[in-house]
């Protein structure tokens, strides 16, 4: 009987040493986040391992499905360092060049009430909860802002190790203005989806937020090139700005209009747009902040919009 009863102990102990928590930098984790600038669903994985120092990261790579059915892959700006020991998720900003500092992402140990500063805001930790995920328990953070990042209000979600539910990457800017709402459509970790449910508060303004544009049913789910995007799509590069920074996009626009607003809604500048695919926009902010452009195709009615950060 003491065999018996020290072999299920042996048992026991195998089973979890094999099954293990996911990591936030695990390389097969794939996020689908509908975003509602264009109503583009988007693909977050990360890329192949680089090493600083004696510290590793992995780049967190943005891809969309383009107006013909095309993979694109955006341009690698954050890369993303985990350490389980002490709870901490830290990511760099490598379009700023000479970026060494690591800056806070997630943290996984926090309490009811706790405040944590993330460099250019600070929030506070409104409500825990727990989640139960192929055998294990990940705590579920609600935060929000304590005022200090500029006049902006913001609170989202995320789970330990699986990340915010607007998308992995959020926490960077938790910024929640009107139509600039996004959305996790699903999270895959292996090939599989864990059961995770959404229902909790994403965003202020996630109301405005078309969650039909969410094309992601956990399982099956037969890959990103069953997502199709409804509109014309722009993109910043790179974004934050820089004095080189472009807005660009793919078909020329013959007759169009580039309109910059600040966080307040007022108009910060107007620009013509004649036969181009691409203007200029580094220099034309010089205050810090975050701004919102709309770019207008007048002769095929259409417009793109996004946001603007000023360091």
């Amino acid at each position: 009987m003491k065999n018996f009863i020290l072999l299920m102990l042996f048992c026991s102990l195998s089973i979890c040493t094999n099954a293990q928590k996911i990591r936030f930098t695990d390389s097969n984790n794939v996020w689908h986040v509908a975003e509602s600038v264009g109503e583009v669903v988007y693909t977050y994985f990360f890329g192949t391992d680089t090493a600083i120092g004696d510290k590793h990261y992995r780049p967190l790579i943005r891809s969309y499905i383009d107006e013909d059915g095309d993979t694109t892959l955006l341009n690698n700006q954050y890369i993303i360092r985990e350490d389980t020991s002490i709870g901490r998720v830290y990511y760099r900003d490598i379009s700023l060049l000479i970026d060494t500092l690591d800056r806070l992402l997630y943290v996984y140990d926090l309490n009811l009430g706790d405040t944590v500063n993330f460099g250019s805001y600070t929030d506070s930790v409104v409500a825990i909860d727990s989640l139960l995920i192929d055998g294990y328990y990940y705590k579920v953070y609600t935060m929000r802002d304590t005022g200090s990042f500029a006049t902006l209000m913001h609170a989202y979600t995320y789970i330990e190790r699986i990340g915010a539910l607007p998308g992995p990457g959020y926490p960077m800017f938790p910024l929640c203005f009107f139509e600039f709402s996004s959305s996790l459509c699903c999270f895959q970790h292996n090939g599989n989806y864990p059961d995770i449910y959404l229902e909790y508060q994403n965003c202020e303004y996630n109301w405005v937020f078309n969650n039909d544009s969410c094309d992601c049913e956990p399982p099956p789910y037969s890959g990103i090139n069953d997502v199709r995007p409804k509109r014309f799509f722009a993109e910043v590069v790179p974004n934050p700005l820089q004095p080189s920074s472009l807005i660009q996009w793919k078909e020329p626009i013959v007759q169009g209009r580039l309109k910059v607003t600040d966080a307040t809604g007022r108009t910060i500048f107007t620009q013509k747009i004649m036969n181009a695919s691409s203007a200029p926009i580094g220099q034309l902010l010089k205050e810090s902040g975050i701004y919102f452009y709309e770019l207008t195709d007048i002769k095929n009615k259409r417009s793109a919009r996004g946001k603007l950060i000023v360091f």
